[in-house]
């Protein structure tokens, strides 16, 4: 328990330094040719042995994902979301996770079926401390920052964060990055529509 709470105070530490870097225009990110789908894999693989009542369900929709990104920040983008579809889905259940080409971005996809989020309450979600109403008769922690630095993360890579959910059927959310011009060792990556 002791080990638990030490993580959780060390990431809200965190994602208050990030509020403050991202304020104060000092937010960077360190860009470098990965494979999205690999970074995927790997936080699944990270996260998956820590659950007891959820599952999560990985698809990978084409090869390799090429971009040209900041690995610990995408890794953190990727915990988040995980973490927030299993933090709202009390009941436990599936997490689905895929990745995917979507003309010239590679995406990752995050869907649950836990508590949804209200529709008046969706434009509203990448705000800074802003949580949906429905979250506190649950009794879901959160201090409504991790979405906020999320949408700034990919937004400092070119791509962006989509957000879809009814209330009481689950949630999904994509990031978009563009995909890098060449993979590593390759002169051209192919650009293959996924449909």
């Amino acid at each position: 328990m002791i080990t638990d709470q030490a993580a959780r105070l060390n990431k809200m530490i965190t994602a208050l330094l990030d509020i403050s870097r991202i304020e104060m225009g000092q937010l960077s990110i360190v860009r470098a040719p990965m494979d999205l789908s690999a970074l995927v894999r790997r936080v699944i693989a990270e996260i998956q042995p820590t659950l007891e009542r959820h599952t999560i369900d990985y698809g990978e929709i084409g090869g390799p994902l090429w971009i040209e990104g900041d690995e610990l920040r995408l890794e953190q983008v990727l915990l988040n979301l995980i973490g927030n579809a299993v933090r709202y889905s009390p009941a436990g259940g599936g997490v689905t996770v895929r990745t995917e080409q979507r003309e010239v971005y590679a995406c990752a996809v995050v869907e649950d079926q836990g508590i949804g989020i209200p529709s008046n309450a969706v434009p509203l979600l990448f705000t800074r401390f802003y949580r949906a109403d429905n979250v506190d008769p649950q009794n879901i922690s959160g201090m409504g920052i991790g979405l906020f630095v999320v949408k700034q993360i990919i937004s400092l890579h070119g791509g962006t964060i989509e957000a879809a959910s009814q209330e009481n059927q689950g949630s999904t959310f994509a990031i978009c990055l563009p995909l890098a011009a060449a993979a590593p060792g390759s002169q051209l990556v192919e650009h293959m529509q996924v449909y």
